[in-house]
C-alpha cells in the first residue's frame, strides 16, 4: 500500500506564498545558527543575563541601604523630575544579517525621584521607557509588487537606573554635575510590521527574537541644570552606558549606549 501525501503549493505573487518563503528564509537561517552553536566546546556558549542575575540582588541591597542610611540627615531635599531623549546603541547589529540595520531613532522618556543631600550630593532613580528598533531587507529577486520589501522590529525595554550625582561647580543659574550608577533594562514586548514592494503594510512575526531580556551596566555622564527658580530648574543630560552582556549571541562585543536627554526639575 502507498500513502501520497499532498503539499498544497502557493503562488509566488500571493502575500501568503510571500510570508512562506520569507518563513523558509528564516528557519535556514535559524538552522544553520544553531547548527553552528552545536559545533561549538561548551565552554564557548554564554549563559544569557549571567552578569545580572549573580549581581542583582546584592546591588539592590546596597542601594536600599545607602538610601535608607540618608534619609534623616537634617539637609535632605526632594525633587521630582520629567526627562526624554534620544538614544544611539553600539555593538548589537554585529554578526547579524547585512541587511540589518537601526533605520529609526531610538529614544526614551521617563520619571526621575531625587533626594538631594545638602548642597554637593543627589541620590537620584530613573525609571524610564525606551525602544530600540531593528529594520531587515528582504531583497527578494522579483518584481512582484506584493513580494515583501522590509520588516521593522521595535522593542520596548522598562530602565530602572540608580544614580548619585556630584555638583562639580556652579556658575550663575547653572549648575554642572558629574553622574554614575547602575542600568538596569527590562524587556516588555515587541511588535513587528512589514511592508510590501506596493506599500501595504502588515503585521508579522518574520524577524528573531533571539536577543538578550535582561540587561545589566554601568551608566555614567554629566548633568547641566539651568535654575530658572531656586524651586524649577531645566537639565540637559549626555549619558553614557556599557551593558555587561550583549545584545544577541551573534554579536562581538557588548553592546553600549549613548544618550541625551533634554528635562525638568522641581524641587520641593
Amino acid at each position: 500500500m502507498k500513502l501520497q501525501f499532498l503539499h498544497k503549493k502557493v503562488p509566488f505573487s500571493c502575500p501568503e506564498g510571500m510570508l512562506n518563503l520569507v518563513m523558509d528564509d528564516t528557519m535556514n537561517s535559524y538552522s544553520m545558527s544553531v547548527n553552528h552553536l552545536d559545533n561549538l566546546p561548551d565552554s564557548t556558549i554564554k549563559p544569557d543575563g549571567n552578569f545580572f542575575k549573580a549581581v542583582k540582588g546584592k546591588v539592590f541591597l546596597v542601594i536600599f541601604f545607602l538610601i535608607f542610611s540618608v534619609v534623616g540627615y537634617s539637609q535632605t531635599t526632594f525633587s521630582f523630575g520629567v526627562s526624554g531623549g534620544y538614544d544611539h546603541n553600539f555593538n548589537y547589529l554585529t554578526g547579524l544579517t547585512n541587511t540589518t540595520s537601526s533605520s529609526f531613532p531610538d529614544f526614551n522618556f521617563g520619571v526621575d525621584g531625587i533626594l538631594n543631600i545638602g548642597e554637593k550630593m543627589r541620590i537620584r532613580a530613573e525609571l524610564k521607557y525606551s525602544n530600540m528598533n531593528l529594520t531587515r531587507n528582504w531583497n527578494f529577486n522579483s518584481q512582484d509588487l506584493t513580494r515583501f520589501d522590509k520588516s521593522v522590529l521595535y522593542i520596548s525595554n522598562l530602565d530602572l537606573c540608580p544614580r548619585f550625582d556630584y555638583k562639580l561647580l556652579t556658575t550663575g543659574k547653572f549648575d554642572l554635575y558629574a553622574s554614575a550608577g547602575f542600568h538596569f533594562e527590562f524587556n516588555l514586548g515587541n511588535y513587528e510590521r512589514s511592508t510590501l514592494a506596493n506599500g501595504d503594510k502588515l503585521t508579522t512575526n518574520l524577524m528573531s527574537r533571539d536577543f538578550t531580556k535582561t540587561q545589566a551596566g554601568a551608566v555614567g555622564g554629566l548633568i547641566l541644570k539651568y535654575n530658572v527658580n531656586p524651586s524649577f530648574g531645566i537639565t540637559l543630560a549626555p549619558d553614557y552606558t556599557y551593558f555587561f552582556d550583549q545584545f544577541s549571541t551573534k554579536n562581538d562585543y557588548n553592546m553600549q549606549r549613548i544618550g541625551m536627554n533634554l528635562g525638568v526639575e522641581w524641587k520641593f
